[in-house]
Parts: structure tokens; sequence; C-alpha cells
């Protein structure tokens, strides 16, 4: 356990590090991820999306849009079938520098799990499983968990930095 808590440790500095290399928070370059794998997906990201897989304020997530069109890092787009409502896209400097930043993490990473034998790689991947689902069921306050925390958004931003790593990242 107390080698599970160094990695998160050491995971959370390097959000923290890559956030202030962005000149950003931590939470809009959770925002801006999303955005871009969501647009690499080629499915539009409204305001009402981050506030959901965040877990947020509506009122929050305009203020971090505006921070991070001011930054360069997103644009406001008019969406492609509802009149009311804005989609936010990625700059391409801003896909960039993500790819460039979480490209070179994943590489160094999975050069580290590749040194594993099958058999201990998959009692790890066993392990760390476990783990995981035996802490989906705890709720502390009652509150939905943003999606940002869900098995389903940590297999997605995998397989996005899969891409990357792979070179199969699409243009902005």
């Amino acid at each position: 356990m107390h080698a599970l808590r160094r990695f998160e440790v050491a995971e959370a500095a390097m959000r923290e590090r890559s956030a202030q290399t962005m000149q950003v928070s931590e939470n809009e370059l959770l925002a801006l991820r999303y955005v871009i794998r969501r647009q690499r997906d080629g499915e539009p990201v409204t305001p009402t999306d981050i506030a959901h897989y965040l877990g947020t304020k509506s009122a929050a997530v305009t203020i971090m849009i505006d921070h991070l069109e001011r930054a360069g890092h997103l644009q406001r787009r008019p969406h492609p079938t509802d009149r009311r409502s804005l989609v936010l896209e990625a700059t391409e400097t801003a896909s960039a520098r993500i790819d460039e930043i979480f490209g070179a993490m994943y590489d160094t990473m999975m050069g580290v799990a590749r040194q594993l034998e099958g058999q201990e790689a998959d009692r790890i991947m066993e392990f760390l499983d476990g783990l995981a689902t035996s802490l989906d069921g705890f709720v502390a306050d009652g509150e939905p968990t943003p999606r940002r925390h869900t098995a389903e958004a940590v297999d997605a931003d995998a397989a996005a930095e899969a891409a990357v790593s792979s070179g199969q990242a699409l243009a902005s």
C-alpha cells in the first residue's frame, strides 16, 4: 500500500507540474484534456459537458472557459445543431502541447510496464483492478461521483494516451 501511495503522490505532482507548464489550474487541465479527447472522437463538447465531467457548477465552468480561452487553449464555436448552445474546441497549439507533455509521460510509464513478465503484469492488473472495485462502492457524502472519477473516464484517458503515444492522434 505504501508503493501505491508513492505512485499516487508522484502522479498528483506530475499533474500539478503539467498544469503549471500550461499556466492553468489542475481542473482547467482536466477540462482541456477532456475537450481534446472528445474532439478527437468527433464529439462536440459543451460547457455543461465539462461541468458534468468535473462535477462542478456551471458558473465555475464559465470562469474556467474564459481563462482557457484568454490563454489561447480553447475557442468557443456555435453548436452545429443547437443555436442556443456553444461547443468548445481546443486550439492546435494546446493540443500539440498536451500531446507533448502527456505523450512523453505515457511513453516513460509504458517503458516501465513493458519490463514486467506476462504473468507478473496479469497479477498486478488483477490486484489494482480489485482495489479499484473495492473503492467503487464507497460514497462519503451521498453526492454522485464526478465523471472524471469513473472507470469509463479512466479507460477513455488510457485509450487517448495510447493513441497519442502510437502516433494515432489526430490534428486539431
